[in-house]
Order: structure tokens, then sequence, then C-alpha cells
């Protein structure tokens, strides 16, 4: 008899058990010239730049800088500054990273401030830091917080975990 063998989305649900975050994934807006802020891992969807840049996660918007940000799961969290070569802040900004048990990964980026520093063990729905507009966020960018859940090294859709909406 043959077992179903779990997908990386199904391990996933079975690990992140909180929103980190209240708010719906941004949509497009070609009048301010933001970009759509759903999961395009290869451009096809062509959300960004007409598909000459990918997307590997959400960007959830309908929040205010210095809203809390709430670990999804139970792990280890490390904290991270993306900088150019001349040391600007730059990409994701301020970020943290949690490693969770079964090879789970998730990501919060463009974040204000953390709340703990590096190797500090967190619970899911615990607050892990702040929104914030660190990194390549643009003056008509709406705040948002990007988030990425990854399974043995592979990027996948956070919003059928989470439930999230597009904004109307």
């Amino acid at each position: 008899m043959e077992t179903k063998k779990d997908t990386p989305e199904d391990i996933a649900k079975g690990v992140l058990t909180s929103n980190p975050v209240d708010g719906t994934i941004n949509k497009r807006d070609r009048k301010n010239d933001t970009a759509d802020g759903g999961f395009d891992p290869d451009g096809l969807k062509k959300l960004r730049s007409n598909g000459k840049r990918h997307h590997d996660g959400n960007d959830i918007g309908g929040m205010e800088v210095g809203t809390d940000v709430k670990a999804s799961g139970d792990g280890i969290m490390t904290i991270r500054v993306q900088k150019d070569k001349d040391g600007n802040v730059t990409g994701y900004g301020k970020y943290i990273t949690i490693a969770h048990k079964n090879g789970v990964t998730t990501m919060y980026a463009h974040l204000k401030s953390y709340k703990y520093g590096s190797g500090t063990k967190v619970k899911a729905g615990q607050v892990i830091g702040k929104v914030g507009r660190t990194g390549n966020i643009g003056e008509k960018t709406k705040t948002h917080l990007h988030y990425e859940v990854k399974v043995n090294g592979k990027q996948i859709d956070p919003q059928p975990i989470h439930n999230w909406s597009m904004q109307e």
C-alpha cells in the first residue's frame, strides 16, 4: 500500500500556525507605479518589471510602520541587515529569518526593529519585530511586510498557508 507523501505546502501548514501580521497582499497600482505583492518565483506572472524580476514571497500591506510582526511558528531567529558594497541598507533592509522544525524557514523583511537578537528561541504568535520601511521601498510603495517561506530550501507561496486576500 502506497503512503501519501506530504507536499512542501503540507509540511509548512503543519509548522506555521500563526499569521505574522494581519493584512492583505499588496495589489499593483499602475497609477502610482507600484508592484504587485504576490508570489512570482520565476517572473512568469510578470508581476514585477514585466517579468524581469521575480518575487519570492508575499508583500502584506494594510498596516502602519511600527505594527507588531509575529513569529509564524516556533523556531530560532536570526537578525540580519542587507547592505550594498558602500554599507547602505538595501534590498530586504532589516530582516529576520526563523529556522523552524521539518526544514521550514521563514523570512520577515523591511523591518523597523527587532525585539530579540540572533539565537533567540521564539514561539508561534510571539512578537519578534516591528513593520518598517527599510531596504528597497520607494516613496510610492505602500508600507508592507515582505514574508517568505521555504521548505528544505525550496521557495513556496505563503498565501495558501495564511489565507491572505488581495487588496481591493
